[in-house]
C-alpha cells in the first residue's frame, strides 16, 4: 500500500510525538552526554559528541566531574544517614525490648508516689500504677547520676561530705513485699571529720528513666520514706 507525501510526513509526526523524548535521552547516553540538556548545549555550540566536548573544554569537564562528584557524595552522605538513623534506632528498640520487656521507653519519665493523687499525667510522664511501679523496680538495674546527685543535697551533713569526697561502695534497688515499696540502699565511704567514717542510707524509688544505653534506673530517691 502506498502512502501519499502528506501521509508520510503526518506519519512521521507522529511517531515523533510518541518516542522523541525517549529517542533524545537514548541519543544522549550513546553520544556520551550525562543528560539530553547538556547534549543539546554541546552540540549548539558545535560539538557533536561529549568527548570532543570536554577535549576541546577541559575546564568544563572538570566542573562536570566536580559536579558529578558532588552529587554522589551528597547521595552517599544522605544514604549514610538515614542508615544511620535506622541503626540507631533499631539498637534502640532493640535494648528497650530486651531490658523493660517492651514496657518502658526513652525519653519517659515514669513515677510512682505513693498515692494516686501526687502523680500528674503530662506530656513525657506517665504515672505508674501499683503492679507497674512493682516491674519497674525489678527491672531497675541502679541509679542515675542525677538521681543520686539529688539524693547527696538533701542528704545530712555527714552523709554529703561522704558522697562528695569520699567512694560510693554499692548500690543496689529491690522491692520489699513487707513494705510495698521499691527501696534504694546506698552504702560509701570516706573520711569524716578527720575519722574513716562508712554510712549506709537509701530511700524509696519514686522515679524511673531509661538511659541512652538502654539502662532502666532509678530517677529519684525519696528519702522521707
Amino acid at each position: 500500500m502506498q502512502h501519499s507525501h502528506i501521509e508520510k510526513i503526518l506519519l512521521a509526526a507522529c511517531v515523533s510525538l510518541l518516542f522523541g523524548c525517549g529517542g533524545e535521552s537514548d541519543e544522549a547516553k550513546n553520544l556520551g552526554f550525562s543528560s539530553v540538556d547538556e547534549m543539546k548545549v554541546a552540540q549548539a555550540k558545535g560539538w557533536h559528541t561529549q568527548q570532543k566536548y570536554y577535549e576541546d573544554n577541559p575546564n568544563i569537564a572538570s566542573e562536570s566531574v566536580e559536579k558529578k562528584l558532588r552529587v554522589e557524595k551528597t547521595a552517599a552522605e544522605a544514604k549514610a544517614a538515614e542508615n544511620k538513623k535506622t541503626e540507631v534506632k533499631s539498637a534502640v528498640e532493640e535494648k528497650t525490648d530486651v531490658t523493660s520487656g517492651g514496657l518502658f521507653r526513652q525519653g519517659i519519665d515514669y513515677r510512682n508516689y505513693g498515692a494516686v493523687n501526687e502523680c500528674t499525667v503530662r506530656e513525657k510522664v506517665v504515672c505508674l500504677t501499683a503492679a507497674e511501679y512493682k516491674q519497674a523496680c525489678q527491672l531497675a538495674k541502679g541509679v542515675t547520676g542525677g538521681g543520686l546527685n539529688v539524693y547527696t543535697e538533701f542528704a545530712s551533713a555527714e552523709e554529703k561530705a561522704i558522697l562528695k569526697g569520699g567512694d560510693v561502695d554499692s548500690i543496689s534497688v529491690s522491692w520489699s513485699d513487707d513494705r510495698n515499696r521499691c527501696g534504694v540502699y546506698i552504702s560509701a565511704s570516706g573520711i569524716y571529720n578527720g575519722t574513716s567514717t562508712k554510712i549506709n542510707g537509701g530511700g524509696r524509688a519514686s522515679e524511673f528513666k531509661m538511659n541512652s544505653e538502654g539502662k532502666f534506673l532509678v530517677s529519684f530517691i525519696d528519702q522521707m520514706r
